[in-house]
């Protein structure tokens, strides 16, 4: 390999870089594959609640997951749409998509439905939007990656209550919802205690971010479904603009770089 010394080399070969973090964080779609889960993990109504791990696009990567419907196993990998949990709202490639409609994915917990007796005060009088969900359930996911190695008990609590506000983990068969899990996890809270929480970040703008992984059903490797859907942090202080920008620079500086015959070198 030539050793390149030219400035326009260093900056090639910095920009090129810098384009491999926009791609690991907002690259459109990535390979997900789920490995194991933390030791530390609760269990919420028969499922591991808290940390998981696994790989995107073959680098180690910590999920939480948002996903009570669809099951998964060690080792399965899927095809997934990437977007940031900050800008969602509209979004077609991401699961759950607020209130207003019937289905799987959209709100159906008494507590979060506007009109129902259960409504939690606070409530949005026309429900909730899919950016608002998503808020709450960034939140949940910042208190979980907060309480490192579930010091507190709590992980099962929080997981239930992403599960109660994205689907159908409020209606689970153990009562976990609304009763505390301390013999099974030596938790504090209910998962609906954390829901109602949650309700109060619904439009909070300062919640970290964190790439949201959804499954998009092009490609599964041993599913009994398409996968789940998963948070996973990003590179502190890095956003969904600085991924972008940093790739169209990359684009650009390949571009320019390359009429200039300084690319090449680096490449040899």
């Amino acid at each position: 390999m030539k050793k390149v010394t030219s400035r326009f080399g260093f900056f090639a070969a910095a920009v090129l870089v810098g384009a491999c973090f926009a791609s690991r964080a907002f690259a459109g779609t990535a390979v997900i594959q789920f490995n194991n889960v933390s030791s530390y993990d609760g269990v919420y109504d028969g499922a591991y609640s808290g940390v998981y791990y696994g790989t995107v696009n073959g680098q180690s990567a910590t999920f939480i997951c948002d996903d009570f419907v669809n099951d998964i196993t060690y080792g399965q990998s899927w095809d997934a749409n990437v977007n940031s949990n900050q800008n969602v709202g509209g979004a077609n490639n991401v699961r759950y998509l607020g209130s207003g409609g019937t289905g799987t994915y959209y709100i159906n917990n008494p507590n979060l439905t506007p009109g129902s007796t259960y409504a939690f005060q606070g409530l949005p009088s026309g429900g909730l939007s899919q950016q608002q969900e998503y808020n709450m359930i960034s939140w949940l996911v910042e208190q979980m990656l907060n309480d490192t190695n579930n010091h507190d008990g709590n992980w099962a609590s929080y997981a239930g209550a992403i599960w109660s506000t994205a689907d159908d983990g409020w209606n689970n068969g153990s009562g976990g919802f609304n009763a505390f899990y301390l013999n099974q996890n030596g938790g504090t809270e209910t998962a609906q205690y954390f829901v109602q929480e949650a309700l109060g970040h619904d439009n909070d703008t300062n919640l970290p971010t964190y790439a949201v992984y959804t499954p998009n059903g092009l490609s599964c490797s041993g599913c009994s479904n398409n996968g789940q859907e998963f948070f996973s942090p990003v590179p502190e202080n890095w956003s969904f603009t600085d991924s972008l920008g940093l790739f169209a620079l990359a684009l650009a500086a390949f571009g320019v770089l390359t009429r200039l015959g300084v690319l090449r070198p680096i490449l040899q």
